[in-house]
This record gives C-alpha cells, structure tokens and sequence, in this order.
C-alpha cells in the first residue's frame, strides 16, 4: 500500500504538466481502422498465441475452450495489482484439473523464465540487422536443444511480442503519433510490468509511452493518447472475461 502510494503521487505530480486537451483532441480524432487493427492483434490474434503458448506446456490434457475461457478471465482478473492472473489461472487449473503444486510452480518458473528470455531476444531488434538475426537463431536453437516444447513456447512467446509491438504501432498511428517509438515502448512497458504495484497499471504504462516519445522528440500528449487506445484495444477481452471469473470455482469437466 504504502508503494502504490508513492507510485500515484509522484504520477499525479508527473501528470500535472500534461496537456490534457491535446490528448482528448487527439482521441477525438482517432482513425477507428486502427483501432479496430489494433484489437484484432490484441484481443483475437495476442488471445489465441496464448492459447497454444498454453498448449505447448500443458500438452492435450486441457481443451481449447477452456483455456480459451481461462485467458480471458485472467484479463479480467488482470487488472489487480500483482501477480493476480498467476494466482487466478493457477487456482483454476488446480481446482479443475488437479495439477499438482509442483507442477504448477514448474509451469509459472518455465513461462516467465521463457517470457524474460523472449523479452531480450525482442530487445536485440535494436541492434543492426545482423546481430539481431544472430542472437534471435541462437536463442532459438539453445531453446530446441532444450527440448521441443521449451522451442515452441519460445516461439509463441516472440510471437506474442510482436503483436504487442503490433498493437503499440496501431495505437500510435490510431492517436497521430509516429509509430517509431513501438518497440521501445513495449520494453518499457515490459520493464514496469515486472512489479505492478497499482491496478490494471494504471498511470504507469501511460507513463511508459510518453516517456518514450518525448524521449524521440514526440508529442507526450500523442502518446498518452495512444495509451488510452492501447487500453481500448483490450477492453472486449477484459469485458468478456469478467463473467468467467465466477466460473472459475467450478470444475470444467464437469459441463
């Protein structure tokens, strides 16, 4: 409490110099095709890659729909501050399908290990096209050497960044503002989603898109524009999700 304390204060001080007409011209005017663009790559394209990222840990014990109702819940649930999806989907599987403690905590340290990785092997597209192509075919050849499954979760995992860098640049171009600043920002927003200390981070990933571009010589207001579309893009899933959660206590084989 007292964290998520300091977080609001030091955002409300940060948000007292933003010009919020600019940002609500901005979305006044925003091109509806990217926006649509932008949810077909976070909530239909982003929701599907987490499926099989599932799958490809999990094997066929689980069905499709289920965890397909098991993400969408975990949007929903999402919004809380910390790690409450991994808490929620976590119960979940317990509960209906009886995985067991240790394969639960296997199941977590895999995916978020695997999810760290994915997140510098992005990070690499900085680089020059060389040895971002280098180090990309070696983290993926070290993954297959691993094992198969450790390979195809690497995969969707990279996947999955790529819509997220997908959907930034749909909400950049959605608000008018360049859509250069994509990948830095889904860094960003990686880096201040390790701990999430207020709901749904809530000023902090606004915070990460203006500081990008302003850090480009961009429009601050633009971008925080462009991080409400990016809210806006998810909005179906979480809205889908929310009655799922309450599905969520009743064992799933038992429909």
């Amino acid at each position: 409490m007292f964290g998520a304390t300091i977080v609001v204060g030091a955002l409300a001080l940060a948000w007292r110099s933003v010009d919020t007409a600019a940002i609500a011209g901005s979305l006044a005017r925003a091109r509806v095709g990217y926006v649509a663009l932008a949810f077909v790559f976070a909530g239909v394209a982003r929701t599907w890659i987490r499926v099989e990222r599932t799958r490809a840990q999990l094997g066929e014990r689980i069905p499709v729909r289920a965890l397909l109702e098991l993400h969408l819940a975990g949007y929903a649930v999402g919004i809380l501050p910390g790690p409450s999806e991994e808490v929620f989907c976590c119960t979940r599987l317990a509960r209906s399908y009886g995985l067991s403690p240790r394969e639960l905590v296997r199941f977590q340290v895999v995916d978020k290990t695997l999810a760290a990785v994915s997140v510098l092997v992005t990070a690499c597209l900085l680089l020059p096209p060389v040895f971002a192509v280098v180090l990309t075919l070696a983290a993926v050849a070290i993954a297959a050497a691993i094992s198969r499954p450790t390979c195809a979760l690497l995969l969707w995992l990279l996947g999955s960044n790529v819509l997220v860098i997908a959907t930034i640049a749909a909400c950049c171009l959605a608000a008018g503002q360049s859509p250069a600043i994509a990948l830095e920002t889904f860094l960003a927003i990686s880096l201040t989603g390790i701990v999430t200390v207020v709901p749904g981070q809530v000023g902090t990933l606004e915070s990460s898109f203006a500081v990008v571009a302003a850090h480009h010589g961009g429009s601050p207001a633009l971008a925080i524009a462009a991080a409400v579309i990016y809210r806006i893009a998810y909005a179906p899933t979480v809205i889908a999700g929310a009655p799922l959660l309450w599905r969520g206590c009743e064992p799933v084989t038992s429909r």
